[in-house]
């Protein structure tokens, strides 16, 4: 683009206005091409930015979903709470032994009532049962040459039985934590044997599977893209995104609305949304693979213990995970709220979160309107 500028400038075709306006006029010119040029680069090398664009909102139909302690009538009553349907039941199997993984039913008995109230299951799938985690780092070896190929054809099996032919099967979730079976292990060792589970699964007669790779928000000892397995087996790349930070939680005690938002809004900016390994990065990284994003698990969190990092009664939270889940770039195929409480903390918002509670039912509920500046 500059070599044309001196050879243009050099020549006599400039009419009587004067050597020095051309120049200006030619240098002004090539500043504004320069300029949106350079713009331009960095508009579509940006990740997932918040929308500030009213136009660019997504309905929510259809990609809502929940995880109701497993349960069809949890869903049923959540969905009674927030005055809309979900699609989506994010349930988890047994970690037992390899029966229990095999037999979907034996954790969630009414899985195969869930298609007939219009719910896709969102079947969270051990690699490894429990029985094999002082093991795990062979077992995890083991699984990539296949030898446990059939436990996950019979799983497939069972699914496709009970009407659940369509679920999205999370494998694996949160594999760069240690505290799961198959979890902080080798990269490599993970890679091969999810491929060969998806390659089995996808061998069911009547399976119609998507594979949900979904590795864990935020900062990590493991880089997650370390342990991609490859486009071809992956149809979601899902994150678990909780408010949740340890440098600016918990609250100190004396912290008055001011001091709270504050600390909201950069545990959003850098550990949730933004940061090396947020939201925005996993978005960026999703289109560059040419797959959907899901939100597999998210939600406030009031954490049990010494490490209380979680945000509690966060409404600043629900807003920013409303726009970035209806920004269309985005592109998040299903978003799944964890509303059952645990033995690591609180989620349920309806009980323990009332000003949560509010934003979500006013921004999820069915009368949900896109904001007119949600940046």
């Amino acid at each position: 683009m500059t070599g044309p500028v001196p050879t243009a400038a050099r020549g006599s075709s400039f009419p009587r206005i004067g050597l020095a306006v051309a120049l200006l006029l030619i240098t002004g010119l090539v500043a504004g091409l320069v300029a949106h040029r350079g713009n331009s680069s960095r508009a579509e090398a940006r990740p997932a930015a918040s929308p500030d664009e009213v136009s660019s909102f997504t309905a929510l139909d259809g990609r809502l979903g929940v995880f109701s302690a497993n349960t069809l009538k949890g869903a049923l009553r959540y969905e009674k709470w927030l005055g809309r349907e979900v699609s989506f039941v994010t349930v988890f199997a047994d970690r037992s032994n390899w029966k229990d993984i095999e037999r979907p039913q034996s954790h969630v008995p009414d899985l195969g009532r869930f298609k007939a109230h219009g719910k896709r299951a969102v079947f969270s799938l051990p690699m490894l049962p429990d029985s094999l985690s002082a093991r795990k780092d062979t077992a995890m070896k083991a699984g990539g040459t296949g030898r446990f190929n059939d436990h996950f054809v019979r799983l497939g099996k069972n699914l496709v039985a009970l009407d659940q032919a369509d679920a999205v099967i999370r494998m694996g979730w949160e594999f760069q934590l240690d505290s799961w079976a198959w979890g902080g292990g080798d990269a490599e060792s993970y890679r091969q044997y999810f491929r060969q589970i998806v390659t089995a699964m996808r061998q069911v007669p009547g399976q119609e599977f998507e594979f949900d790779w979904n590795p864990n928000n935020g900062y990590n000892e493991r880089d997650g893209v370390e342990y991609w397995p490859g486009d071809q087996y992956v149809d979601y790349v899902g994150v678990d995104a909780y408010d949740v930070s340890f440098t600016f939680y918990p609250y100190p005690q004396v912290c008055d609305q001011s001091c709270r938002l504050e600390r909201q809004k950069r545990t959003w900016d850098e550990n949730v949304y933004g940061g090396p390994r947020g939201l925005q990065f996993w978005a960026q990284f999703a289109r560059s693979h040419q797959k959907k994003m899901s939100l597999p698990e998210w939600a406030t969190w009031d954490r049990f213990g010494d490490d209380d990092g979680g945000g509690k009664d966060d409404p600043y939270y629900i807003q920013k995970m409303y726009e970035f889940i209806t920004y269309a770039p985005n592109n998040v195929g299903y978003a799944n709220f964890f509303d059952t409480d645990s033995d690591q903390g609180l989620h349920n918002l309806d009980r323990h979160f009332p000003d949560a509670a509010q934003e979500f039912t006013r921004l999820f509920g069915d009368a949900a309107v896109p904001s007119a500046n949600p940046g």
